[in-house]
């Protein structure tokens, strides 16, 4: 356990020090005065596992979460699941269901959707439904609803209907999957959340929200105080 412990630390502090350096040498230097710098000695600062409050009981999210912001790298499950926390705070009107990661079904059970699933689904009445999917751990998708538009819609269509997949846009790499996510889902609620998809436009993009997770557990621990 010891030694667990140990790797566990050296691998979260090897993250702090790469995300450090992607915010002093990147981020602060091609976006003067957003605070960048600021945010990289606080993170450099702080204990790895230090919680940042504010994401409701049942759900943490440490320093150690938020490392994966920084450019090449695949963002984990606390880091989105906070960020979708946020849209939902933030946006009274959406809620967001969080799906933990899927792992393949059996063949005797065909590709479908867990019961568990299917009745989060059924219970929820809020006009949007973000969910998050990390597919067999190697691949973010996500599915949203958007309840009062597919009921006007079905409705009305005198055929039977099929889902369609939405396209928007298309990676072009190994590990922004789980960032289009975020923006996809930041754009339905927020059309200013911006939508560059070059070099720098990413880089833009995973500050944006690094900086809102980070704001928004700020603010929720001075209401709290």
């Amino acid at each position: 356990m010891a030694m667990e412990f140990i790797w566990s630390l050296s691998n979260a502090c090897d993250g702090g020090r790469q995300c450090y350096s992607w915010l002093m040498s990147k981020i602060d230097s091609k976006f003067e005065g957003e605070g960048a710098a600021s945010l990289a000695d606080r993170m450099i600062s702080s204990w790895p596992f230090e919680l940042l409050p504010g994401f409701g009981t049942g759900f943490d999210l440490a320093w150690s979460n938020v490392y994966c912001a920084r450019s090449d790298c695949w963002y984990n499950d606390n880091f989105i699941h906070a960020f979708t926390i946020t849209l939902a705070d933030t946006f009274k009107n959406n809620t967001t269901i969080f799906l933990p990661p899927l792992s393949t079904p059996a063949k005797s059970k065909g590709d479908r959707v867990s019961t568990a699933v299917v009745n989060l689904f059924a219970n929820t009445t809020e006009n949007l439904v973000f969910m998050p999917m990390n597919i067999n751990k190697n691949h973010w998708t996500c599915i949203l609803l958007a309840e009062v538009a597919a009921e006007l819609v079905t409705k009305s269509l005198p055929h039977r209907f099929k889902i369609t997949a939405v396209h928007s846009p298309l990676q072009k790499d190994n590990d922004n999957c789980g960032l289009f996510v975020c923006l996809y889902f930041w754009r339905r609620v927020f059309k200013e959340a911006g939508n560059g998809y070059t070099e720098l436009g990413l880089s833009r993009r995973r500050w944006d929200i690094l900086r809102t997770v980070v704001n928004f557990s700020d603010k929720k621990k001075s209401n709290e105080a």
